[in-house]
């Protein structure tokens, strides 16, 4: 493993300090790292709400799927969440403005009937679910990059189980935007 490989993992495990298990050894955390490239926050918005860049076409999901069980992407995606609320919160203190919600840019360059499988769409749908039951408003705006040709099969099978509101928050822009 390279010195920056481990600087990465040093910070990744320090960011999930509240809910590692001493049965997380390095080498399971770093799969973490290999197979959910989960990007990050990229600057702000126009109205400067932080924009947070997922890059979700690159997922390897049949190595996330063999490699951990469904419980455990749920419960690093509760962990993102909650890291996501305590930069908001950090950006509002940094900045003197209240920031009500992220922007959040789905990056789909790769998306393919892969990532459409049955246990990753039942994730996906718990997810959204906890989400929108615990994380009120802390979605302003989705623009979906890049979104494939497969894109409506995965949507139709989403869209069921988002609000309204959060419906209408989302906006699709192909590979021309």
């Amino acid at each position: 493993m390279s010195a920056e490989e481990e600087t990465i993992l040093k910070e990744f495990r320090e960011r999930l300090q509240d809910v590692v298990r001493p049965t997380w050894y390095d080498q399971y955390l770093s799969r973490w790292l290999r197979v959910f490239p989960a990007g990050g926050f990229c600057g702000e918005d126009r109205e400067g709400g932080l924009v947070f860049y997922q890059v979700f076409g690159r997922l390897d999901v049949p190595g996330m799927m063999r490699s951990v069980k469904i419980l455990d992407v749920i419960k690093f995606q509760i962990c993102m969440l909650e890291m996501v609320e305590d930069t908001l919160t950090a950006h509002a203190a940094k900045t003197g403005k209240q920031t009500f919600g992220m922007t959040v840019v789905y990056d789909l360059y790769n998306f393919g009937m892969q990532h459409l499988s049955k246990p990753v769409a039942e994730a996906f749908v718990q997810f959204l679910k906890m989400f929108e039951a615990n994380y009120p408003e802390i979605l302003k705006k989705v623009i979906v990059v890049e979104a494939p040709s497969v894109f409506p099969i995965a949507f139709s099978i989403v869209k069921p189980f988002l609000s309204e509101d959060t419906r209408n928050k989302v906006f699709v822009c192909g590979s021309k935007y």
